[in-house]
């Protein structure tokens, strides 16, 4: 077996498996580790929010937890892996505003190193694919982005026929001399 998934599903299951735990936890004003440590609501009050938060941060965390495991859902793993990064840099730089140890920011920073890396070894099923091309719809001419770029392509030479391709950029068939293939931009 490729290293590649055994990787992606090790971190996967770790970062998934910590947030399900930690939403639950928030939820029902467990401790730290689960069974053991501070209770949750003492840790959230010492970095100075509220209690409410938790609550907050359980639903999402168990509704990001869930959509990391399930297959397919491309966007919503996206939003799921910033919700659990942006949490734990969130609290990562909280414990450091407190002057937490660093035993507190460490756990933070290891936790979001293991949802980076779930998230950059995902395989292409578990992945946001590209969006169907601006250049292919007229409306959109002249409004920036892919659109502008045909417009750049058109000025070169009007007639030519332009489109996208993954990888390329902008790709344009320029009429005469055998047609031959020019991207604008790479």
């Amino acid at each position: 077996m490729n290293a590649r998934p055994i990787a992606f599903w090790t971190a996967t299951a770790l970062i998934g498996s910590e947030t399900l735990a930690g939403g639950i936890t928030d939820l029902i004003h467990g401790r730290e580790s689960v069974v053991a440590g501070r209770p949750v609501v003492d840790v959230v009050t010492q970095l100075g929010y509220p209690v409410y938060v938790l609550r907050i941060l359980g639903i999402l965390k168990v509704a990001g937890a869930v959509v990391l495991f399930l297959p397919r859902l491309p966007r919503l793993k996206e939003w799921a892996y910033a919700g659990v990064t942006f949490e734990l840099t969130g609290a990562a730089a909280s414990h450091v505003l407190r002057g937490n140890g660093a035993r507190d920011v460490l756990t933070c920073l290891i936790l979001t190193a293991f949802a980076v890396a779930s998230w950059a070894l995902r395989p292409p099923s578990r992945t946001l694919q590209a969006l169907p091309s601006e250049a292919a719809s007229p409306r959109l001419a002249g409004q920036g982005g892919l659109a502008g770029q045909r417009l750049l392509c058109l000025a070169h030479d009007p007639n030519a026929a332009c489109a996208t391709r993954p990888g390329w950029g902008m790709a344009c068939i320029m009429p005469g001399a055998g047609d031959t293939e020019r991207s604008m931009t790479q």
